[in-house]
């Protein structure tokens, strides 16, 4: 799961979890997003990173749970936009 929009600068939150909760540990997580380094955790049924684009457009999200029976890989998109002021209009008479 994570965020399916964000802005340009901005700290994005994914989360994968396993199910059956009772799944054998450890499991390793892969986690590959565009314009991102690879991030690999190893743990329970659950791992969460954060990543932070500085460029607009969409981005894929890809992660891969790994432990010793199998493994899936699962990946989602987020859109980034471009973070944009709507500042008041003054106009003087």
């Amino acid at each position: 799961t994570g965020d399916a929009e964000g802005l340009i600068g901005g700290e994005c939150a994914f989360t994968a979890e396993i199910n059956p909760l009772g799944a054998t540990t450890p499991i390793t997580y892969e986690w590959q997003a565009t314009d991102q380094v690879k991030i690999i955790h190893t743990g329970g049924v659950t791992d969460t990173v954060k990543f932070t684009w500085n460029t607009p457009g969409t981005k894929i999200i890809s992660v891969t749970a790994i432990n010793a029976v199998s493994q899936l890989s699962k990946q989602i998109e987020i859109e980034i936009d471009l973070l944009t002021l709507h500042l008041p209009i003054i106009i003087n008479k």
